[in-house]
């Protein structure tokens, strides 16, 4: 399974070809509980922030958009909370409400992208979702807002339980 390739935009390895990397976005109760060994990065960065202050607190509870997107698709809610999957050149996002339905809030969905079966594991509790390999290897995915996804992933595939 090739997961999706993207190419640096700045820096030492502008241009090069980067390989995405899995990544979670939970709770921190969460990842403690299964990685109970975890070390935190200082909050002593040498610059000025309060780092204890969400700066996009309630941003998903209103309308506006903070940025101007130049694709947008109407199919779920702009600010829906998906997990979007990319194998090669095949995209998919799983929107968090479809995927509370389909697991009862708390569980896993068999599918595929790209041709290639995926295992999708959603939490409600933890509002996290991951997604599997057939060998149960973690593949790179993104959580974000449907608008942000699909602004850089245009034509993805959108799942959608069977009713």
């Amino acid at each position: 399974m090739v997961a999706a390739e993207a190419t640096g935009c700045a820096g030492p390895l502008k241009g090069t070809s980067l390989t995405a990397l899995p990544l979670e976005h939970t709770t921190w109760k969460d990842w403690l509980s299964r990685h109970p060994g975890t070390l935190v990065l200082s909050t002593e960065t040498g610059f000025v922030r309060d780092y204890g202050r969400d700066p996009y607190e309630g941003y998903d509870k209103v309308a506006r958009l903070m940025f101007s997107v130049s694709h947008r698709d109407e199919r779920i809610p702009v600010k829906e909370w998906v997990l979007g999957v990319s194998i090669g050149t095949a995209r998919k996002a799983y929107p968090f409400g479809a995927l509370d339905r389909a697991t009862g809030g708390a569980g896993e969905l068999k599918d595929s992208v790209g041709g290639q079966p995926v295992v999708v594991r959603y939490d409600r509790e933890n509002r996290t979702a991951r997604a599997f390999d057939a060998q149960q290897q973690p593949l790179p995915g993104v959580m974000a807002f449907w608008f942000a996804w699909v602004a850089f992933n245009p034509g993805t595939e959108v799942f959608f339980p069977a009713r």
